[in-house]
Protein backbone atom coordinates (compact mmCIF):
# COMPACT_ATOMS: atom_id res chain seq x y z
CA UNK A 1 0.00 0.00 0.00
CA UNK A 2 1.35 3.43 -0.91
CA UNK A 3 2.49 5.64 1.94
CA UNK A 4 2.35 8.84 -0.16
CA UNK A 5 -0.07 11.56 0.77
CA UNK A 6 -2.19 13.90 -1.29
CA UNK A 7 -4.62 16.62 -0.37
CA UNK A 8 -8.16 15.30 0.06
CA UNK A 9 -10.88 17.61 -1.26
CA UNK A 10 -13.77 18.69 0.94
CA UNK A 11 -16.13 16.50 -1.09
CA UNK A 12 -13.83 13.50 -0.68
CA UNK A 13 -13.56 14.23 3.03
CA UNK A 14 -17.33 14.24 3.33
CA UNK A 15 -17.53 11.00 1.37
CA UNK A 16 -14.82 9.46 3.55
CA UNK A 17 -16.68 10.34 6.74
CA UNK A 18 -19.95 8.97 5.35
CA UNK A 19 -18.36 5.74 4.07
CA UNK A 20 -16.55 5.14 7.34
CA UNK A 21 -19.72 5.65 9.38
CA UNK A 22 -21.65 3.38 7.04
CA UNK A 23 -18.93 0.74 7.21
CA UNK A 24 -18.93 0.81 11.01
CA UNK A 25 -22.73 0.52 11.09
CA UNK A 26 -22.70 -2.44 8.69
CA UNK A 27 -19.88 -4.04 10.66
CA UNK A 28 -21.95 -3.74 13.83
CA UNK A 29 -24.83 -5.41 11.97
CA UNK A 30 -22.46 -8.23 10.91
CA UNK A 31 -23.02 -7.32 7.28
CA UNK A 32 -19.35 -7.88 6.62
CA UNK A 33 -19.27 -7.96 2.82
CA UNK A 34 -20.92 -4.56 2.44
CA UNK A 35 -18.89 -3.17 5.33
CA UNK A 36 -15.73 -4.31 3.55
CA UNK A 37 -16.80 -2.45 0.42
CA UNK A 38 -17.13 0.73 2.47
CA UNK A 39 -13.73 0.35 4.12
CA UNK A 40 -12.13 -0.37 0.74
CA UNK A 41 -13.56 2.88 -0.62
CA UNK A 42 -12.29 4.77 2.44
CA UNK A 43 -8.82 3.30 1.96
CA UNK A 44 -8.87 4.30 -1.71
CA UNK A 45 -9.21 7.89 -0.51
CA UNK A 46 -7.00 7.60 2.58
CA UNK A 47 -4.73 4.50 2.52
CA UNK A 48 -3.70 4.99 6.14
CA UNK A 49 -7.09 5.41 7.75
CA UNK A 50 -6.54 3.41 10.94
CA UNK A 51 -10.19 2.65 11.63
CA UNK A 52 -10.66 1.15 8.17
CA UNK A 53 -7.40 -0.80 8.32
CA UNK A 54 -8.40 -2.31 11.67
CA UNK A 55 -11.91 -3.22 10.61
CA UNK A 56 -10.82 -4.56 7.24
CA UNK A 57 -8.34 -6.78 9.06
CA UNK A 58 -11.08 -7.92 11.43
CA UNK A 59 -13.44 -8.76 8.56
CA UNK A 60 -10.74 -10.76 6.80
CA UNK A 61 -10.18 -12.60 10.09
CA UNK A 62 -13.89 -13.37 10.42
CA UNK A 63 -13.84 -14.65 6.83
CA UNK A 64 -10.94 -16.93 7.81
CA UNK A 65 -8.56 -15.09 5.47
CA UNK A 66 -5.91 -14.99 8.15
CA UNK A 67 -2.84 -14.19 6.03
CA UNK A 68 -4.56 -11.15 4.54
CA UNK A 69 -5.82 -10.11 7.97
CA UNK A 70 -2.24 -10.16 9.24
CA UNK A 71 -1.18 -7.77 6.47
CA UNK A 72 -3.67 -5.19 7.68
CA UNK A 73 -2.84 -5.69 11.34
CA UNK A 74 0.82 -5.11 10.47
CA UNK A 75 -0.11 -1.90 8.64
CA UNK A 76 -1.85 -0.65 11.77
CA UNK A 77 1.09 -1.59 14.00
CA UNK A 78 3.58 0.10 11.69
CA UNK A 79 1.79 3.38 12.45
CA UNK A 80 0.62 2.63 16.00
CA UNK A 81 3.04 0.11 17.52
CA UNK A 82 1.21 0.15 20.86
CA UNK A 83 -2.27 -0.54 19.49
CA UNK A 84 -3.15 -3.19 22.02
CA UNK A 85 -6.25 -4.68 20.38
CA UNK A 86 -4.41 -5.09 17.10
CA UNK A 87 -1.58 -6.98 18.82
CA UNK A 88 -4.20 -9.25 20.34
CA UNK A 89 -5.97 -9.70 17.00
CA UNK A 90 -2.66 -10.47 15.31
CA UNK A 91 -2.01 -13.12 17.95
CA UNK A 92 -5.45 -14.61 17.27
CA UNK A 93 -4.79 -14.73 13.52
CA UNK A 94 -1.48 -16.49 14.11
CA UNK A 95 -3.19 -18.89 16.54
CA UNK A 96 -5.72 -19.79 13.85
CA UNK A 97 -2.81 -20.68 11.57
CA UNK A 98 -1.40 -22.90 14.32
CA UNK A 99 1.61 -20.60 14.71
CA UNK A 100 1.34 -20.85 18.47
CA UNK A 101 4.82 -19.71 19.48
CA UNK A 102 4.54 -16.56 17.36
CA UNK A 103 1.05 -15.91 18.69
CA UNK A 104 2.45 -16.00 22.23
CA UNK A 105 4.89 -13.25 21.26
CA UNK A 106 1.94 -11.08 20.24
CA UNK A 107 0.08 -11.76 23.47
CA UNK A 108 3.25 -10.85 25.36
CA UNK A 109 3.25 -7.51 23.50
CA UNK A 110 -0.31 -6.95 24.73
CA UNK A 111 0.60 -7.81 28.31
CA UNK A 112 3.71 -5.61 28.23
CA UNK A 113 1.39 -2.69 27.45
CA UNK A 114 -1.37 -3.74 29.86
CA UNK A 115 -0.68 -6.62 32.31
CA UNK A 116 -4.38 -6.56 33.29
CA UNK A 117 -5.60 -7.43 29.77
CA UNK A 118 -7.32 -10.61 30.86
CA UNK A 119 -8.26 -12.02 27.46
CA UNK A 120 -4.60 -11.97 26.39
CA UNK A 121 -3.75 -14.15 29.40
CA UNK A 122 -6.39 -16.66 28.30
CA UNK A 123 -5.28 -16.52 24.67
CA UNK A 124 -1.69 -17.07 25.73
CA UNK A 125 -2.80 -20.00 27.88
CA UNK A 126 -4.63 -21.56 24.95
CA UNK A 127 -1.51 -21.28 22.82
CA UNK A 128 0.58 -22.99 25.50
CA UNK A 129 -2.07 -25.72 25.73
CA UNK A 130 -1.83 -26.32 21.99
CA UNK A 131 1.94 -26.62 22.37
CA UNK A 132 1.40 -29.25 25.06
CA UNK A 133 2.79 -27.03 27.81
CA UNK A 134 -0.10 -27.52 30.21
CA UNK A 135 1.53 -26.08 33.31
CA UNK A 136 2.23 -22.76 31.59
CA UNK A 137 -1.31 -22.74 30.20
CA UNK A 138 -2.79 -23.17 33.68
CA UNK A 139 -0.55 -20.39 35.01
CA UNK A 140 -1.93 -18.05 32.34
CA UNK A 141 -5.55 -18.92 33.09
CA UNK A 142 -4.88 -18.35 36.78
CA UNK A 143 -3.45 -14.91 35.96
CA UNK A 144 -6.68 -14.04 34.16
CA UNK A 145 -8.70 -15.30 37.12
CA UNK A 146 -6.66 -13.19 39.53
CA UNK A 147 -7.76 -10.18 37.49
CA UNK A 148 -11.38 -11.35 37.22
CA UNK A 149 -12.47 -14.34 39.35
CA UNK A 150 -15.78 -14.43 37.47
CA UNK A 151 -14.25 -14.71 34.02
CA UNK A 152 -16.22 -17.65 32.62
CA UNK A 153 -13.99 -18.06 29.56
CA UNK A 154 -10.89 -18.48 31.73
CA UNK A 155 -12.64 -21.12 33.87
CA UNK A 156 -13.78 -22.91 30.70
CA UNK A 157 -10.34 -22.94 29.11
CA UNK A 158 -8.70 -24.02 32.35
CA UNK A 159 -11.19 -26.88 32.57
CA UNK A 160 -10.53 -27.85 28.97
CA UNK A 161 -6.78 -27.99 29.52
CA UNK A 162 -7.17 -29.99 32.73
CA UNK A 163 -9.51 -32.44 30.98
CA UNK A 164 -6.91 -32.86 28.24
CA UNK A 165 -4.41 -33.77 30.96
CA UNK A 166 -6.91 -36.32 32.35
CA UNK A 167 -7.29 -34.31 35.54
CA UNK A 168 -11.02 -34.83 35.30
CA UNK A 169 -12.16 -33.99 38.82
CA UNK A 170 -10.49 -30.60 38.82
CA UNK A 171 -11.70 -30.00 35.26
CA UNK A 172 -15.29 -30.57 36.41
CA UNK A 173 -14.84 -28.02 39.18
CA UNK A 174 -13.75 -25.47 36.57
CA UNK A 175 -16.68 -26.27 34.28
CA UNK A 176 -19.11 -25.97 37.18
CA UNK A 177 -17.61 -22.61 38.08
CA UNK A 178 -17.99 -21.41 34.48
CA UNK A 179 -21.63 -22.56 34.42
CA UNK A 180 -22.35 -20.85 37.73
CA UNK A 181 -21.35 -17.63 35.95
CA UNK A 182 -23.00 -18.37 32.61
CA UNK A 183 -25.57 -21.17 32.60
CA UNK A 184 -25.91 -20.90 28.80
CA UNK A 185 -22.22 -21.51 28.06
CA UNK A 186 -22.85 -24.17 25.43
CA UNK A 187 -19.26 -25.36 24.92
CA UNK A 188 -18.87 -25.92 28.66
CA UNK A 189 -21.95 -28.16 28.76
CA UNK A 190 -20.46 -30.17 25.89
CA UNK A 191 -17.01 -30.38 27.47
CA UNK A 192 -18.42 -31.25 30.88
CA UNK A 193 -20.38 -34.08 29.25
CA UNK A 194 -17.29 -35.27 27.40
CA UNK A 195 -15.32 -35.27 30.66
CA UNK A 196 -18.01 -37.20 32.52
CA UNK A 197 -18.00 -39.81 29.74
CA UNK A 198 -14.25 -40.26 30.20
CA UNK A 199 -15.00 -40.91 33.87
CA UNK A 200 -17.61 -43.53 32.86
CA UNK A 201 -20.40 -41.40 34.36
CA UNK A 202 -22.51 -41.90 31.25
CA UNK A 203 -25.97 -40.90 32.49
CA UNK A 204 -24.63 -37.57 33.71
CA UNK A 205 -22.73 -37.16 30.46
CA UNK A 206 -25.91 -37.58 28.42
CA UNK A 207 -27.72 -34.96 30.51
CA UNK A 208 -24.91 -32.49 29.86
CA UNK A 209 -24.97 -33.17 26.12
CA UNK A 210 -28.73 -32.67 26.13
CA UNK A 211 -28.12 -29.25 27.70
CA UNK A 212 -25.49 -28.49 25.06
CA UNK A 213 -27.87 -29.51 22.29
CA UNK A 214 -30.69 -27.39 23.72
CA UNK A 215 -28.38 -24.44 23.15
CA UNK A 216 -27.05 -25.59 19.77
CA UNK A 217 -28.69 -28.46 17.90
CA UNK A 218 -25.96 -28.32 15.25
CA UNK A 219 -23.09 -29.16 17.60
CA UNK A 220 -21.67 -32.27 15.93
CA UNK A 221 -19.35 -33.01 18.83
CA UNK A 222 -22.23 -33.01 21.30
CA UNK A 223 -24.20 -35.47 19.16
CA UNK A 224 -21.17 -37.75 18.83
CA UNK A 225 -20.40 -37.56 22.54
CA UNK A 226 -24.03 -38.28 23.46
CA UNK A 227 -23.95 -41.23 21.07
CA UNK A 228 -20.75 -42.52 22.67
CA UNK A 229 -22.25 -42.37 26.18
CA UNK A 230 -25.45 -44.03 24.96
CA UNK A 231 -23.46 -46.79 23.28
CA UNK A 232 -21.49 -47.44 26.45
CA UNK A 233 -24.80 -47.92 28.25
CA UNK A 234 -25.90 -50.44 25.61
CA UNK A 235 -28.50 -48.11 24.13
CA UNK A 236 -27.36 -48.78 20.59
CA UNK A 237 -30.40 -47.46 18.74
CA UNK A 238 -30.13 -44.17 20.60
CA UNK A 239 -26.41 -44.08 19.81
CA UNK A 240 -27.16 -44.70 16.12
CA UNK A 241 -29.74 -41.90 16.14
CA UNK A 242 -27.13 -39.52 17.58
CA UNK A 243 -24.64 -40.45 14.87
CA UNK A 244 -27.31 -39.92 12.22
CA UNK A 245 -27.99 -36.45 13.63
CA UNK A 246 -24.28 -35.66 13.40
CA UNK A 247 -24.18 -36.95 9.81
CA UNK A 248 -27.15 -34.77 8.85
CA UNK A 249 -24.95 -31.81 9.79
CA UNK A 250 -21.76 -33.20 8.25
CA UNK A 251 -22.29 -36.22 5.99
CA UNK A 252 -18.53 -36.79 5.78
CA UNK A 253 -17.78 -36.83 9.49
CA UNK A 254 -15.45 -39.82 9.90
CA UNK A 255 -15.99 -40.27 13.64
CA UNK A 256 -19.77 -40.34 13.32
CA UNK A 257 -19.54 -42.87 10.46
CA UNK A 258 -17.13 -45.10 12.35
CA UNK A 259 -19.14 -45.02 15.57
CA UNK A 260 -22.41 -45.68 13.76
CA UNK A 261 -20.91 -48.79 12.12
CA UNK A 262 -19.85 -50.04 15.57
CA UNK A 263 -23.32 -49.51 17.03
CA UNK A 264 -25.04 -51.10 14.02
CA UNK A 265 -22.92 -54.23 14.46
CA UNK A 266 -23.65 -54.29 18.20
CA UNK A 267 -27.37 -54.03 17.49
CA UNK A 268 -27.40 -57.18 15.34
Amino acid sequence: MSTSYRKISSQELANLSYLKSKGLFLYGQRNYNEALECFNMVLALDPQDITSLIHKGNILFIQERYLQALEYYDMVLSVHPCHIQTWNNKGDALFKQKKYETSIQCYDKVLAIDPEYKSAWVDKGRAYAELGIGESAIDCYNKALEIDPNYAWAWACKGGTLAGQEDYEEALQCFDKALSIDLKYQWVWYKKGWTLAQMERYEEAIKCQDKALELNLKDINAWISKGYASGRLGRYQEAINCCNKALEIDPNNATAKKNRDIYLKALK
